[in-house]
């Protein structure tokens, strides 16, 4: 201390107090009437008397960032004097202009010290009460921070309040499932109620579930309804009732010419039986204005009405979109007969040749789950979807769930095996889910569904290129000898290579096998280890070569 001056400083932070004629300033370069050149050269002459020149050195050196603050201050190419600021105000010596991929607008973000006890400046805006959180990893793979304006949700409701937090002239944005305030973004939508522009991710097989997969932070728009049977539909449901498809698909499509996206997901699963084929031709004669898209949801599950005629709502969906790569379709108990189960292998066969990615579910299209149901989806149907899906010449990642087609039966499993083969030279990720398809193993002898299990396992097993393998069979092995055809055929696969989700020792696969990660090997696992043993699978390749036959 000399001259009644003190000065304290954490360089790292580029922040020190500085406290002169008992007044003090706590800064983070943000003070624009400190003019820190004549503070620094005081500093070095004051300091190197009583403290060393190689102490004030260091000193001079964290207070030369503020300086070259002031001086864009005193030249006014610098109107910021906190952090968070709009980027045309410029940015803070300590803080990057940075745009995020996906993400509408900009923002200054002021490098994150992770290790520190306060991670991220806490100076804001006037009127900001977003949180600033360590939540952006810059290109170089250093830390930085952001405003949250929204810490768990992205949906339209949450980040139209979290346009609140981020003051007068930010907006809330979607992210990874947070919304995060940047300027210059779109302005908030008139989208339809139970739409929402968010932030999309999927696994390899299509599926939405907030981690990597489907391009990096990629922005879509989601739409949740339900449709029931007229008249009144509108008292129970929203945004799918055949009064409101008009206005809902009207102002989806005049949001989207001001703000693009190419990933769409709508929801319009039935209530009490659901749409009918009368829906279904107004739903088709809208999707097809939604050109351009590379990634598709339809869930249309449980709208038995429409029966097969629901395929016709996926037809020109597809037909439009020629570049589509990622593609789900959801027809879980809709009463999907084998006629309009070779329509829907067709439409793919016909309209999806580009595509990567492909999540299909066929799941409870049987007596059971769907009302009067007389022409459940059998394994011949099941084989024609199959057959549809192996003419795609670009797939790479499959999801096919076909469980509680009791009508299937084990026999379905050797029509899929056939119908997929043609992909074994380029899939890469394979998830099957074939649970309670009435698999018995009391079969005649010429029907033994260890025939199926073996062509199924031996069909799997000369997938060249397979990184990923997830099977379902719940309740369809329960009895050793399936087991063994089971693990004679897939560990020929690559173990080291190949991750086989679900096969873990309490059997989550239902499928009766277990990954060994120290031998790299997959085993019997707890259940069925006391009749097979601890010992690894050994691949037998050419057994069963006649299982595949029909």
């Amino acid at each position: 201390s000399t001259s009644g001056c003190c000065i304290a400083l954490t360089c790292y932070q580029l922040s020190f107090a500085f406290r002169c004629g008992g007044r003090t300033w706590n800064s983070r370069c943000t003070h624009t009437h400190v003019d820190y050149f004549q503070l620094a050269r005081k500093t070095m002459k004051t300091f190197s008397q009583r403290m060393g020149r190689m102490q004030a050195f260091i000193i001079v050196a964290c207070l030369l960032p503020c300086a070259l603050a002031y001086d864009s201050h005193a030249s006014g190419k610098l109107k910021n004097d906190v952090h968070y600021g709009n980027p045309k105000g410029g940015c803070l010596p300590d803080e990057r202009n940075v745009t995020i991929e996906g993400v509408g607008g900009d923002l200054c973000s002021p490098v994150c010290h992770p290790n520190a006890s306060v991670p991220c400046p806490l100076d804001l805006p006037a009127g900001v009460t977003a949180n600033p959180k360590c939540e952006l990893q810059y290109k170089d793979g250093s830390k930085g921070c952001v405003l949250v304006c929204s810490p768990s949700s992205t949906n339209e409701t949450s980040l139209r309040a979290g346009d609140k937090q981020c003051g007068k002239d930010a907006t809330c944005q979607p992210i990874q499932n947070v919304g995060v305030c940047t300027y210059g973004g779109p302005a908030p939508s008139d989208l339809p109620k139970g739409c929402s522009l968010t932030s999309i991710s999927l696994t390899p097989s299509g599926e939405r579930d907030g981690k990597k997969g489907y391009g990096a932070n990629t922005v879509g728009l989601v739409c949740e309804g339900n449709v029931s049977p007229e008249p009144g539909c509108e008292n129970i449901n929203l945004l799918c009732c055949a009064n409101q498809l008009n206005d809902t698909f009207s102002r989806i499509l005049q949001y989207r010419e001001k703000h693009p996206f190419e990933y769409f997901s709508m929801t319009c699963s039935g209530n009490f039986g659901g749409a009918n084929a009368e829906w279904v031709s107004q739903f088709g004669g809208w999707i097809q204005k939604m050109k351009g898209l590379t990634g598709l949801h339809l869930d249309l599950s449980f709208n038995e009405i429409a029966s097969d005629a629901i395929v016709g709502a996926i037809e020109p969906a597809l037909t439009a979109n020629p570049g589509l790569r990622n593609l789900s379709l959801i027809l879980e108990a809709s009463n999907i007969t084998d006629l309009g189960a070779a329509r829907l292998g067709g439409v793919l066969k016909d309209n999806f040749q580009q595509g990567t990615s492909l999540l299909m579910d066929l799941s409870r299209n049987d007596p059971g789950d769907v009302s009067n149901m007389h022409n459940p989806v059998t394994a011949e149907g099941v084989g024609k979807v199959a057959a549809g899906i192996g003419t795609l010449k670009s797939l790479k990642n499959l999801s096919l769930n076909v469980a509680y087609d009791t009508n299937v039966t084990a026999e379905g499993m050797s029509y899929i095996a056939n119908g997929i083969s043609p992909l074994k030279d380029r899939l890469e990720h394979l998830a099957l889910n074939m649970g309670f398809m009435a698999i018995d193993p009391s079969f005649p002898a010429n029907q033994n569904p260890n025939r199926y299990f073996a062509c199924l396992a031996k069909t799997i097993a000369s997938f060249s290129k397979l990184e990923t393998f997830v099977i379902d069979t719940d309740c369809g092995v329960n009895d050793p000898s399936t087991v063994q055809v089971l693990g004679i055929h897939l560990s020929c696969l690559p173990i080291s290579r190949v991750k086989f989700p679900g096969m873990d020792s309490q059997g989550d696969c239902h499928c009766g096998i277990a990954m060994d990660t120290k031998r790299e090997c997959l085993t019997p696992n707890n259940m069925y280890s006391g009749s097979l043993g601890h010992g690894c699978f050994t691949c037998m390749a050419n057994a069963n070569n006649t299982a595949c036959e029909e």
